[in-house]
């Protein structure tokens, strides 16, 4: 037989190469075991004896490394978040904004608000001052006059329920998220001073650490008085205090936030550098890629523990005075949710990669995988050819430069992850399928050298 092989044939030949490649797969990775297995000839045994002694250490070095760089991993995270969220104000004011409209926060904010008010401004006395004042100017019979005092009690516990209405009603208004947004964003900057030990905003007393109130009195102060609850005006200038957490914790707090303020542009670098080298230090590479894939994802699970631990401890130390757990609860998972998204996105990371090194390794299921994808490639390349779609040189020049361009693929992929702002786990399953489809386009592409003319007629 002689001439170009058709369709049928074409596919067959396609489907023998791709059989014969797994076989040859399967025949590299057998000698290699029988090679390990069998004993050494005396000069190779002599050449490896000298030989091991420069190697041997490559293998725990490089696993030192990917230790490393797999324990400073959820600190990179950490000191990122907090270089992020926690120390710029639009970041920050962006993450809290929602909790305008969270109603434990809600009535958190209405409740200590209204029991401020009314502990400092004394109604009933107020209230029967006036009732005395009343029966001192006239003469009422004795019945009405104990009425009327008695009264006392009703017209002030209606009052009572008119401002918190009046203040219930202001923190579930528009007006109240404009003004969290502006109040966050004043108090951010003052928290950033606590933080870094500028501010005495969150004072110390006893064992407890507080937050002063005065600010936000004030502003309920002007809203009542415009509301018509003219005694309002009355309540002296006051500067209360809610509780926040054990002072110990703001000690720690702020040396955490000097360390991870510090350590936010090297920690990140640095825990890159140590999995990139653990991967070039080891003797295998792709074994040590599939290491460190796994490695990242478990240490962000680890991360992911402690966050649940922290918020557990955070809400069972909160003092008794201080801020309800439901609307404390909230609060530190609003905080945290930007920390909660960045580590997903890392252990997804760390899941493709692992996938992406076992798939190009040398096992039954891998090669057999890669043979049925590139046998299909080749059917749909041969397909479009049999209707003149032909690459030419540039499929000669793809098919000679392949490995390249696979890894100049993988690069830029690298290189988006890094440069995307906030990449979430759907940017990384969207840059794993455009990779995986740039490679196919390139596998199509490549065009093989066509056979000699006698391997044709096979």
């Amino acid at each position: 037989m002689s001439g170009p092989l058709n369709e049928d044939e074409r596919a067959e030949l396609e489907r023998l190469r791709a059989e014969v490649g797994t076989a040859r797969a399967e025949t590299e990775r057998l000698t290699a075991e029988l090679h390990a297995a069998a004993p050494a000839a005396p000069e190779e045994a002599a050449a490896g004896a000298a030989e091991r002694p420069r190697r041997l250490w490559r293998t725990p070095v490089a696993v030192l490394v990917l230790v490393l760089g797999c324990l400073l991993a959820p600190i990179s995270v950490v000191a990122i978040w907090s270089s992020t969220t926690v120390s710029d104000t639009n970041r920050y004011v962006q993450t809290v904004a929602p909790l305008a409209k969270d109603p434990a926060v809600q009535n958190a904010v209405a409740s200590r608000t209204t029991e401020e008010i009314f502990k400092r401004l004394d109604l009933r006395g107020l209230l029967s001052q006036g009732v005395n004042g009343i029966l001192a100017s006239t003469h009422l019979p004795p019945l009405v006059e104990e009425r009327l005092r008695s009264l006392v009690g009703t017209i002030s516990n209606g009052i009572e329920e008119f401002v918190r209405s009046k203040i219930g009603a202001l923190v579930k208004s528009d007006q109240f998220a404009t003004a969290w947004v502006q109040g966050n964003r004043i108090a951010h900057q003052t928290m950033v001073k606590v933080l870094s030990g500028e501010s005495r905003a969150i004072t110390v007393q006893g064992n407890t650490a507080n937050l002063q109130l005065g600010p936000f009195i004030d502003v309920a102060k002007q809203k009542l008085a415009k509301a018509g609850f003219a005694p309002a005006a009355s309540i002296p200038q006051i500067n209360p205090s809610v509780a926040l957490f054990p002072a110990k914790d703001l000690l720690r707090l702020q040396a955490a936030y000097t360390w991870l303020n510090r350590l936010a542009i090297i920690l990140p670098i640095l825990t890159l550098a140590l999995l990139g080298a653990a991967v070039v230090l080891a003797r295998r590479h792709r074994r040590m890629l599939l290491a460190g894939g796994l490695g990242l994802a478990a240490s962000m699970v680890v991360l992911g523990l402690a966050l649940v631990i922290a918020r557990a401890y955070y809400l069972n130390s909160l003092p008794p005075d201080g801020m309800p757990p439901n609307a404390a609860a909230a609060i530190f998972d609003t905080l945290a949710r930007f920390l909660q998204a960045q580590l997903r996105t890392l252990a997804v990371v760390g899941i493709v990669v692992a996938l992406g090194a076992a798939a190009t390794g040398p096992s039954t299921a891998a090669v057999r995988t890669r043979s049925a994808l590139s046998s299909g490639i080749a059917r749909l390349r041969h397909g479009g050819e049999s209707i003149g779609l032909r690459t030419g040189r540039v499929g000669s020049w793809t098919y000679d430069h392949r490995t390249l361009l696979r890894v100049v693929v993988i690069i830029v992929a690298g290189i988006g992850f890094i440069a995307w702002n906030n990449p979430t786990v759907a940017v990384v399953l969207l840059l794993a399928l455009l990779v995986l489809v740039a490679l196919a386009v390139i596998e199509f592409i490549a065009r093989p050298p066509r056979e000699p003319q006698g391997l044709s007629g096979v």
